[in-house]
């Protein structure tokens, strides 16, 4: 009970007629840790034990309520092997697009360290479509089994072409398959680069034919249209 209050007490958000620029979240084994970057270059950094989840929750609908300037970045890094504290900021963005009259409006993405792709889309789709350019996902499983709740993107989008930036370390034919269909969507995506440490059909030029991808590195294929 103490803890909490000081945890409470110590806590230092911003105040809401201040705008903020950057938001990173690193969810780690024994803590939360939720830094801001606001629109006069000051960082505001809070910390939250694992075991008062509900109150960084409390805190983050709070920013997210104030929130009317668009994002210039936003991060969500998982420290943990599963996606469970994702799929709860998942949850916490969702909740908060549905009781609020604009969704969080992010110019870029990066979403590290995740177990799936259905979590990720989760999340994307819940921000503003109109705002969101690039995306940067990092995957750590051995292979991205749902791969394919990507297609999702081509009906989101509502704004702008999207940098589509995906690491993953098993590229599959599942997989190589998905991204050769988003191909087919040179008026939603500017680009989308894969980064691999093995791949399931080395000739990668004849699998993604008529496109050709950029070989500039090894374990990476770039398509730009």
């Amino acid at each position: 009970m103490l803890d909490n209050i000081k945890e409470r007490l110590m806590s230092r958000l911003p105040p809401p007629h201040q705008p903020i620029t950057d938001i990173r979240i690193d969810i780690k084994t024994d803590k939360i840790v939720l830094d801001m970057k606001l629109i006069t270059t000051k960082n505001v950094t809070v910390t939250y034990c694992k075991e008062n989840f509900k109150n960084f929750v409390e805190d983050f609908l709070k920013i997210l309520r104030h929130q009317s300037e668009v994002l210039d970045f936003f991060c969500v890094f998982n420290h943990q092997e599963n996606d469970q504290s994702m799929n709860r900021i998942s949850k916490t963005l969702l909740d908060s697009s549905r009781t609020s009259l604009e969704k969080l409006k992010v110019k870029s993405i990066d979403l590290v360290s995740m177990g799936c792709m259905k979590t990720a889309m989760d999340i994307i789709f819940s921000l503003d479509s109109r705002e969101l350019k690039s995306i940067n996902l990092i995957f750590n499983g051995k292979e991205i089994s749902d791969f394919d709740e990507i297609y999702g993107l081509v009906r989101w989008n509502q704004g702008e072409r999207l940098r589509l930036e995906v690491m993953v370390n098993h590229f599959s034919i599942q997989n190589m398959r998905a991204v050769r269909e988003l191909l087919h969507h040179p008026s939603i995506f500017e680009s989308i680069t894969i980064h691999y440490k093995s791949i399931g059909d080395k000739d990668v030029e004849a699998f993604f034919a008529p496109f050709l991808p950029k070989k500039e590195f090894d374990h990476c294929l770039e398509f730009s249209f």
